[in-house]
């Protein structure tokens, strides 16, 4: 059960790097961040225990499309937050979720 724990809070840190990073790197101000930060602490441990509970319940072969289920309703719920608390129009706050959520996936699965 501890290594489960920290599975996810390693997930969970180094999406946070990542992503709070790069909104870092393209905006260079700190409201963005704190919303990605935000966004993360909503979403992350949820969507990774989520398909944790999924692969345990249906196997090994459910990983990927467990995974795109999730992340896909991930990027909603974050759009949906970027657009609530930055007042970005529905195109840019979907564009910022799902570019920013694909580069911590795609991190994640090269690294784990």
């Amino acid at each position: 059960m501890r290594e489960g724990f920290l599975a996810l809070a390693g997930a969970f840190f180094l999406t946070v790097v990542l992503e709070g990073g790069a909104v870092f790197l393209l905006t260079r101000k700190g409201r963005p961040v704190y919303v990605s930060f935000l966004c993360n602490l909503l979403t992350n441990p949820a969507a990774n225990a989520l398909v944790a509970g999924a692969v345990l319940w249906l196997g090994e072969g459910a990983y990927f499309p467990c995974l795109l289920a999730v992340e896909l309703a991930v990027v909603g719920a974050e759009a949906w937050v970027w657009r609530l608390l930055l007042g970005f129009p529905w195109n840019r706050a979907l564009g910022w979720s799902a570019g920013l959520n694909a580069f911590s996936c795609l991190a994640g699965l090269v690294i784990f």
